[in-house]
């Protein structure tokens, strides 16, 4: 087998979870990979070489006069499709800018993706949404990671991670979090993510006088250590394509809390390795919580914990690279 040349164009921006802990997966594996030569974008001038495969990581990060230039196969990640019309409208301080940003963002990106020789995305439901033909579902990889102790050992505590606030529901976290700390005062929330600066003030002023820590952006093995050590994870958005942070929480052991939309039902299996509540009902969020908050946790709570753990070895990096490989040699007719 000849070796297969691939130039990677990675995000701008590659620290945190979603498409940054994806590409670093996917490009420290290449790097591993027997039969593949890889390069990382830095110029125009990779472009002049000759390349059987370019894949842009991330849609979002990719420039149109850099896809013009593009002479081989192009495959392109999509992580999300909140910019599509259809998607969730949901009340935030800079709703008329995203509103301006999303149909920006489908006059940019439309033309790219009619570019592409292939699409990867993580989730049925980015694939339907997009409507793409040559479209290759590849759930994001999980690496092996250490379990946290049994539940009731841990501390009463439950971490949300993730960026934009207001999509990923965390005033509706705040609210249940109310409800939470009533029944439970000693429980701690943490609010981990980089995050804008109004999301920032917003968490702030809505959690003052309940026990939540805003901690920002943490170095990822930071982040997966407090994961390790929570009650539960909890991903209340109101849109979401996938969220890596479930299946990271899978292999940790920690039960998920999560609503049903978009790509999480899948990640979740309807809610049988994962708590599912509807969107925007902080009561049943908080019930879900509670639930991991219990002294000694129910039966059927274990269960869900163990089926989870399994099911996160589904997302193996093998498995997830064998894929994307062959995504690549589809494009590529190189065998």
């Amino acid at each position: 087998m000849k070796t297969l040349k691939v130039l990677l164009i990675p995000p701008k921006c590659a620290s945190g979870t979603g498409s940054g802990t994806y590409s670093h997966i996917l490009i420290e594996s290449l790097r591993k990979t027997e039969g593949v030569q890889i390069r990382i974008f830095s110029s125009n001038s990779d472009l002049s070489e000759e390349w059987d495969v370019v894949h842009a990581l991330d849609l979002k990060h990719l420039e149109p006069a850099l896809v013009s230039s593009i002479r081989a196969p192009l495959v392109i990640d999509v992580h999300d499709v909140y910019w599509l019309r259809g998607e969730d409208i949901f009340a935030t301080p800079d709703l008329p800018a995203r509103i301006y940003l999303s149909a920006r963002r489908r006059r940019r990106y439309m033309p790219i993706l009619n570019r592409a020789a292939a699409v990867i995305t993580h989730s049925r439901y980015v694939a339907q949404k997009l409507g793409y033909p040559a479209t290759f579902v590849i759930p994001c990889p999980v690496e092996l990671l250490d379990p946290g102790p049994p539940l009731a050992a841990r501390p009463l505590k439950v971490v949300y991670a993730g960026r934009d606030f207001f999509r990923k529901g965390v005033p509706v976290l705040l609210a249940a979090w109310r409800h939470v700390n009533k029944s439970c005062p000693d429980a701690t929330l943490v609010i981990a993510g980089r995050e804008y600066f109004h999301g920032t003030v917003y968490a702030r002023l809505a959690s003052f006088g309940c026990n939540v820590r805003l901690v920002g952006d943490l170095p990822r093995e930071n982040l997966l250590d407090e994961i390790r050590q929570a009650r539960a994870l909890v991903l209340p958005s109101r849109t979401e394509a996938f969220g890596i942070v479930l299946i990271e929480a899978m292999a940790l052991k920690t039960p998920a809390v999560a609503t049903r939309v978009g790509g999480i039902p899948e990640v979740l299996e309807e809610g049988r390795i994962g708590m599912l509540v509807e969107k925007g009902d902080s009561r049943a969020l908080a019930r879900s919580i509670l639930r991991c908050l219990e002294r000694q946790p129910d039966i059927e709570l274990i269960d869900m914990i163990e089926k989870a753990h399994k099911a996160a070895a589904n997302y193996s990096i093998e498995s997830f690279i064998k894929k994307v490989l062959n995504v690549y040699y589809k494009v590529s007719r190189k065998a």
